[in-house]
């Protein structure tokens, strides 16, 4: 008598062998399938967000980059102008302050995408790397997510007012645009949360491919 097989994922069953029913073989085949489907569209949203951080970290870094040369150049420029030609320039000293600003709050989402922050657990140098990866979960998050988050909310106020009356510089004769710097520190927390969410997909690929 010939047997009932039916071919599920890469795996063939024998119905008569009594591993699969010939009734069961059909469902077992297409949960497979819609596993397989839904395992394709896990990994598609996976790749779009470790992609999508990557592209905002190179933009962060090139910001960076430009922040810290225009500090440099900003304050030589100051010094010099008022030591050696005795002049002063307030919308120089401004845009140094603002280029600071910018770079200390982006500098946060930078380190954290290159892992080099600065770590104050202790216990880490004793941790196995399994129990590294864990410690980086919980403080994903338990504290970087709960904590950005939070820091939006608290400060979305002061910003959306500062937009408001499109806020400048408190120096008499400054620069203009302090709301747009304002607006630095929530897009800094939103840029961590991203990459917290992205160390975590990044950790998921990596366990399921291992």
């Amino acid at each position: 008598m010939p047997s009932a097989q039916h071919t599920l994922g890469t795996q063939t069953f024998d119905a008569t062998a009594g591993k699969v029913s010939p009734l069961e073989a059909p469902q077992r085949l297409a949960d497979s399938k819609e596993f397989r489907h839904g395992a394709r569209n896990e990994d598609m949203w996976m790749t779009i967000l470790t992609k999508s951080a990557e592209t905002v970290h190179a933009i962060t870094r090139r910001m960076c980059q430009l922040m810290l040369g225009l500090i440099f150049l900003g304050q030589l420029a100051v010094v010099i102008l008022r030591y050696v030609f005795g002049v002063g320039f307030i919308e120089l000293q401004d845009a140094v302050a603002y280029s600071f600003a910018t770079l200390v709050v982006l500098g946060l989402p930078l380190a954290q995408a290159l892992d080099v922050h600065v770590r104050v657990d202790i216990f880490r140098a004793l941790q196995s790397h399994k129990a590294q990866l864990w410690t980086d979960r919980v403080g994903i998050v338990a504290l970087l997510m709960p904590l950005f988050g939070l820091t939006i909310w608290w400060v979305w106020p002061d910003v959306a007012y500062s937009w408001s009356i499109r806020e400048a510089s408190t120096e008499t004769g400054g620069l203009p645009g302090l709301y747009l710097i304002k607006s630095m520190l929530p897009l800094a927390c939103a840029l961590m949360i991203l990459q917290g969410v992205s160390s975590l997909a990044k950790d998921h690929e990596d366990r399921r491919d291992a």
